[in-house]
C-alpha cells in the first residue's frame, strides 16, 4: 500500500492532545501558507486542520472556487474528496479522544461544562454540550457531544 492509500492521519506522530497535533504540517514555513503545500498529502492534512480549526463543513472542498484557488499553479494536485476529509476527521478525532478525556481528568482546575439548544434549517431540535477550561495560559474547549432531540416537549405554556 503506498502512503497516499492509507488513512491520512494515521501516519502522524504526536504527542498533543488536541486534533491538531495528528495533522502533519510542512517544515518549510508558516502552517498556513498554502504556497507549501507540495503533495497531495500535505494538501489533504492543510484542509483537515482548516476545516477542523475554522469550523467549515467536510464538503467545502467542492466548492469550484475553493479548488480553482488551490490548483492555482498547481495543476496536478489531488484535492481530496468531502468525504475523504471527513473520514481524515474522524480518524483524527479517535486518535486524540483519549487524549483529550484524560487531560480533562487530570486536570487540576475548574472544569465548565456549556450546553446550547437550537433548531436547525431543516426543522430538527439540536443540542451541544461543551466543556471549557484554562490550560498552560490558553484557553481551550472541546465540543463534548451533540445530538438531536427525538421529539418536542408537547407541554402547553
Amino acid at each position: 500500500m503506498d502512503q497516499f492509500s492509507q488513512p491520512l492521519l494515521g501516519r502522524a506522530k504526536s504527542q498533543s492532545p488536541f486534533l491538531t497535533g495528528h495533522i502533519p504540517i510542512s517544515k518549510h514555513g508558516s502552517s498556513h501558507s498554502l504556497s507549501y503545500i507540495a503533495s497531495s498529502y500535505s494538501c489533504s492534512a492543510h484542509i483537515v486542520k482548516w476545516v477542523t480549526e475554522s469550523n467549515r463543513p467536510a464538503n467545502i472542498v467542492n466548492d469550484r472556487e475553493l479548488k480553482e484557488l488551490l490548483t492555482a499553479g498547481r495543476p496536478n494536485l489531488e484535492i481530496p474528496s468531502a468525504s475523504t476529509v471527513a473520514r481524515d476527521i474522524k480518524i483524527a478525532f479517535e486518535k486524540c479522544k483519549g487524549r483529550i478525556a484524560k487531560l480533562l481528568r487530570e486536570h487540576p482546575g475548574h472544569l465548565h461544562f456549556a450546553t446550547d439548544a437550537w433548531t436547525s434549517p431543516n426543522h430538527r431540535a439540536i443540542v451541544a454540550w461543551t466543556v471549557h477550561l484554562e490550560h498552560q495560559g490558553h484557553m481551550l474547549g472541546f465540543l463534548l457531544d451533540v445530538v438531536e432531540v427525538p421529539e418536542a416537549s408537547s407541554v402547553l405554556y
